[in-house]
């Protein structure tokens, strides 16, 4: 019990810190929901295939802003490491009630580790993006090309919840409409907990914390996610 209670207030201490950082830059901020939907498949030899829908609203949830849908398979070569390949088709509102198409690659790479009821895991993600509401101008019809780093923490209380902390950095390599912020580019907080519903159905609640860097004037994003998970 006290091994728990010391990992708990280290965590929060954590994002504690964090938090207060980034609260102190003056940054326009918003509030957003995420609500998404997946399924999951588990193939022969360690294949498995992932589907998701997500919509996502913004301007304090009073704009829909962005829906895709994410088709993606996954490799695993050992309990502890796993690749996969997705592609996602984006559309986003832009200025003037008008949509734009955009059309993502990526390529994952994770690690994993289980100390005992825990999993500490990391993502790395190279993705392409094409396509957007400027794709028709000669400098932006190279891909949009973003390294992203995920570290998570996740703990299993018991057989229905498994909360989760994560932080995610995102770098932008390559980008022909706005090579000024080449670099980093994004930090995102998670915290949130999976709920077991059954063996095939359960729920992921969130809250997320979008930091932008160098992308004035790009709002601090706060969003309350969730997403309900079919497995067969």
């Amino acid at each position: 019990m006290s091994e728990i209670r010391f990992r708990l207030r280290s965590t929060i201490a954590g994002l504690l810190l964090v938090s207060g950082f980034l609260f102190g830059q003056s940054v326009p901020e918003d509030f957003g929901v995420w609500i998404g939907a997946s399924y999951n498949h588990t193939l022969p030899d360690n294949w498995s295939t992932r589907l998701t829908a997500q919509a996502r609203t913004n301007d304090n949830s009073r704009t829909l802003s962005r829906f895709f849908i994410n088709a993606s398979a996954t490799r695993k070569f050992s309990r502890f490491f796993r690749m996969s390949a997705g592609y996602r088709f984006i559309n986003s509102q832009r200025k003037g009630n008008t949509w734009a198409t955009r059309h993502r690659l990526m390529l994952d790479a994770r690690v994993s580790v289980f100390p005992k009821r825990s999993v500490l895991s990391y993502r790395s993600r190279i993705q392409g993006d094409a396509g957007g509401n400027r794709y028709y101008s000669q400098s932006n019809k190279t891909q949009r090309i973003y390294w992203r780093h995920t570290l998570k923490y996740t703990y299993r209380l018991n057989r229905k919840y498994e909360p989760y902390v994560a932080a995610e950095a995102r770098f932008q390599l390559q980008n022909a409409s706005s090579p000024e912020i080449d670099g980093f580019e994004r930090l995102r907080l998670v915290a949130g907990t999976e709920i077991k519903l059954s063996k095939k159905h359960s729920l992921d609640i969130y809250g997320l914390m979008n930091e932008p860097f160098n992308r004035y004037p790009r709002a601090r994003m706060f969003v309350l996610g969730i997403e309900y998970s079919f497995s067969n």
